[in-house]
């Protein structure tokens, strides 16, 4: 009995093996399948720009489609005579005409969505950026509107603290995407530095006594709100600045 047994753990483990090489085979298949007709396509669009930059009768023309699924790499690029972009959301393609998104938004109904973009003209050129954004927003229905917002940065600095000394000696910056919070070591300010990851050009150090500790942190940075409050309890001295700049939405056209 237990002779039979040993043989049928044998023979299940020897079937296994078999249905999982089969198993990864068809799936290597499938990926170099798949790989050859993402270049097939991604060939035949660099043939069709190609093209239409050679054609001396087309002086500007935008083509913009949904992407779907990545085709190539992903990138972004602007040449004298022409952009092309890869499987790019439309952040990116504002971002290379000169928006700065810390004072602009972004529709979430299209936020999020990818394109493949090309464009015949130069956007090196400030008439080819206003025929572009034309073009543009005439293609996705945008509309622009600037408002007057108030906009806070935070000055802070640390005298008297109850941070925590490192025994470590080496930078470490972890951030725990279930719980929200930073793990940092290092100097203050690279931990200054660390938070402007999470919130960019908000957090300024303006003054620093201590160059040579490094220290332990452990702070919450799901919002702006509470990770100062935590800092105000570690000892920083925080002081906020307020102005009012423009704040540029594109938005979808109302129907």
């Amino acid at each position: 009995m237990m002779r039979f047994f040993v043989l049928f753990c044998v023979f299940w483990l020897q079937f296994t093996f078999s249905q999982e090489n089969i198993v990864t085979e068809k799936n290597k298949i499938k990926g170099r399948e798949l790989a050859k007709r993402r270049n097939q396509v991604y060939d035949s669009l660099t043939m069709n720009f190609e093209a239409i930059v050679n054609d001396s009768l087309v002086k500007d023309k935008l083509v913009l489609e949904k992407a779907n699924e990545a085709i190539g790499s992903y990138f972004y690029r602007v040449y004298p005579k022409y952009t092309f972009g890869n499987y790019v959301d439309l952040k990116r393609i504002l971002e290379a005409l000169g928006y700065d998104f810390l004072h602009a938004s972004i529709d979430e109904a299209i936020k999020n969505e990818l394109y493949y973009v090309f464009y015949k003209g130069n956007l090196k050129s400030e008439e080819g950026i206003k025929t572009f954004e034309k073009k543009l927003f005439n293609k996705l229905q945008l509309e622009k509107v600037i408002q007057l917002e108030k906009f806070s940065t935070y000055n802070v600095s640390i005298i008297n603290s109850l941070l925590i000394k490192s025994v470590e000696r080496d930078y470490k910056n972890v951030f725990d995407q279930q719980e929200n919070r930073l793990y940092f070591s290092g100097k203050i300010k690279q931990f200054v530095n660390a938070l402007n990851g999470f919130f960019p050009s908000k957090i300024f150090l303006i003054e620093n006594s201590d160059e040579e500790h490094l220290y332990d942190i452990n702070i919450d940075v799901s919002s702006l709100e509470k990770c100062l409050e935590e800092m105000k309890f570690l000892g920083f001295v925080i002081e906020e600045k307020t102005e009012m700049l423009q704040h540029t939405y594109f938005k979808l056209k109302s129907k």
